[in-house]
């Protein structure tokens, strides 16, 4: 565990030095740091490149892989319902919360040649249903391979994944060929991360040099958004979830045994590595084994609160770099569709960050230089939200033993 701990951090650290040298290297060398361009979009092209075959072997190897979970009956519909209404909590009250406080306010806007907003305008030709079809479907099977149409992409390879199964015998080949395949290429992008420090901190060398210090300033107030508000998510949030699965004594026992399996969280970087003190936690509070048993493995790789909270605010801060316009019914409505579907259907494929950030880039219409902002974001966000993530699969298994077990649910099993 500790070697893990100590992995996990060397490379955030590492990859965090990187950025900052670049950032340090593009305020220092302005203009000139442009000589910095090629290597960080070389790694960029090259993680694009990878995140389209990642799409569909992932996702259509996981979707064929998957029948059994039919006979999860309630425990499971239950489970998923409460993964997905707990995300779209979060992803709302970020929302409201970055609209109203609207933290980049003020400040003056870097200048970015791209500018998304054009193509925004553009599309306001067509009416909702085009832009659904547009964006679920294309009319030739070369353009599922394009960075724009990512969701196409995803639509595509969860139907292919459905009827694998039904070709017969030979379904249990073809899944395992197509995540076989998908590790290979998730290994390709592991290695890819190695150079990840050297990439990015070119890439934001370039970024900075050319856009000013005023970038490090929107990173900064869209920072001293999240860390807020994300606390009072777990404080406040976990705490209503509590109170409606178990009253009172259910939020008395949560803040009593919660700190131990946070901080293996917050510490590790990594749901899956909280999985037995999670379990431990949701021992002591009652909560029956077959219950925590299901949810929190699924949990740690399909239910994603603090990812719901970054995603809207990693939207946020593009739209304001690439000068979209914030306050729309259409990105609100897009900023809720990506925060849940990250964090419930892509986070569960390996790579699924990858893929959401690259969604992201894909329905806004951006360029790939996009991505590198989305991943420092994600990078700075990384072990608060996974405390987050992990905390809230033990409060959903509440909920489910409120639902299954009744109101004394508790009482049955302490």
């Amino acid at each position: 565990m500790m070697i893990k701990l100590r992995a996990n951090h060397t490379f955030t650290l590492l990859l965090l030095t990187g950025i900052g040298m670049g950032a340090v290297a593009g305020l220092y060398l302005g203009n000139d740091a442009v000589i910095f361009r090629p290597v960080g979009e070389v790694f960029i092209n090259l993680l694009f490149t990878l995140v389209t075959p990642l799409v569909f072997f992932s996702i259509s190897g996981a979707v064929s892989a998957s029948s059994d979970l039919k006979r999860l009956g309630k425990l499971l519909s239950s489970t998923l319902v409460l993964f997905i209404a707990t995300g779209i909590v979060a992803a709302v009250t970020t929302l409201i919360l970055v609209t109203l406080i609207n933290p980049c306010e003020g400040m003056e806007l870097p200048t970015i040649i791209y500018n998304a907003s054009d193509r925004l305008r553009a599309d306001t030709s067509f009416s909702l249903g085009d832009y659904l079809v547009r964006t679920v479907s294309v009319h030739d099977f070369s353009q599922l391979l394009m960075q724009q149409n990512m969701v196409a992409l995803i639509v595509f390879s969860v139907f292919f994944g459905i009827c694998v199964p039904l070709i017969g015998d030979r379904a249990s080949v073809v899944s395992q060929s197509l995540n076989d395949i998908a590790q290979v290429i998730y290994k390709m992008i592991s290695v890819l991360m190695k150079f990840a420090p050297i990439g990015l901190g070119a890439y934001f060398a370039n970024l900075i040099g050319t856009m000013g210090s005023s970038l490090v300033d929107a990173f900064a107030r869209v920072m001293l958004f999240f860390f807020p508000v994300a606390l009072a998510y777990f404080f406040l949030g976990f705490s209503f979830y509590c109170y409606l699965a178990g009253g009172s004594r259910c939020v008395r026992r949560f803040f009593q045994y919660v700190l131990t399996p946070a901080m293996m969280a917050l510490c590790t970087s990594s749901s899956n590595a909280a999985i037995p003190a999670q379990r431990e936690f949701c021992n002591k509070m009652g909560v029956p084994s077959d219950i925590s048993g299901i949810v929190l493995p699924m949990g740690a790789t399909m239910h994603m609160d603090g990812g719901c909270i970054a995603t809207v605010t990693k939207i946020y801060l593009i739209c304001i770099l690439f000068h979209i316009p914030w306050n729309t019914v259409s990105i609100f409505a897009l900023a809720i569709f990506l925060a849940v579907l990250s964090a419930t259907a892509i986070s569960s494929v390996p790579g699924g960050g990858a893929i959401g950030s690259a969604m992201i880039v894909s329905m806004l219409g951006l360029p790939p230089e996009a991505m590198g902002i989305l991943i420092l974001v994600g990078t700075l966000v990384d072990p608060l939200g996974t405390m987050i993530n992990s905390t809230g699969d033990s409060v959903v298994s509440f909920l489910i033993a409120r639902i299954l077990e009744g109101s004394n649910w508790m009482t049955r099993h302490i």
